[in-house]
Parts: structure tokens; sequence; C-alpha cells
């Protein structure tokens, strides 16, 4: 899926390196919902990483991101929560609504703080909100 994100063959180690973060999320949790669920969060992970004019309309992105809360609880399930709202956040402010972005990021409670990698995913909160934050996404 990276791949075809991208478009070109510039992007294998682009794909390689943000391939692992899905990888690992199926590895740790095995066939579940929430490794289903992972894997679509990073593969919009993915496709944000790449170049705004090779990645999906911010309108494809928020649709395959869908809603954030799932009604699914547990640890591993909040922590994809967070990460998809954090997702939200940078999917709004590549579409240039930097007020919506803030009120995505103001919405995450208990976000783990700078260097803090999530328990589950791997995920940097912190790392991941400033990317939301940063005017260079557009």
């Amino acid at each position: 899926f990276a791949l075809t994100a991208i478009g070109t063959t510039n992007g294998l180690a682009f794909a390689a390196a943000h391939l692992f973060h899905a990888v690992f999320a199926l590895t740790v949790i095995g066939t579940t919902n929430g490794s289903q669920r992972a894997f679509q969060l990073f593969k919009i992970h993915t496709q944000l990483a790449a170049p705004p004019g090779k990645r999906p309309s911010a309108r494809a992105l928020t649709q395959s991101l869908g809603a954030c809360d799932q009604g699914v609880k547990g640890r591993s399930q909040d922590e994809l929560n967070q990460f998809c709202q954090i997702l939200r956040a940078r999917i709004l402010a590549s579409a240039g609504d930097a007020r919506g972005a803030r009120r995505a990021l103001t919405s995450i409670h208990n976000m783990p703080g700078d260097g803090v990698y999530s328990r589950h995913w791997g995920v940097n909160f912190a790392e991941e909100a400033r990317l939301a934050a940063s005017p260079v996404l557009r």
C-alpha cells in the first residue's frame, strides 16, 4: 500500500520505514479487531507522510479514518483512539484547517508526554501531535 501511495520506486525506503509500524502492530496484538484497526491507522499514517501531491485527498483520508472512538474498551484501544485523533488533526492541518487540527488535538486526554512511546503501538504521540501543528504539512 505504501508504494501505491507514493507512486515511485524512490519510496522504497520510505515504505519500509513506515510499514514497520504496521507490521509491529500486527505482531504485538495478533489477529484481532485491534490489529485490523491499527493496520488501518498506520496505513493512513504512511499516506500522510507522502508528499502532498502523492497522497490521497484529505476527504479520502478522513473517510478511511472513520470514527475514532470505536466503542471498544481497553488500554490498547485507548491508544488507538488517541492515535486516530492525532491522525485526524494531521489530516485537518494538511487541508489547511489549523483550528480544526487544534480542536482534534485538545480532545485527546492523558496523552503520553515528550519522548514517550505508546506501550502497545510504539507511537510517539507528542511527536505526532507536533506534526499536526506543523505548517510544513501542506
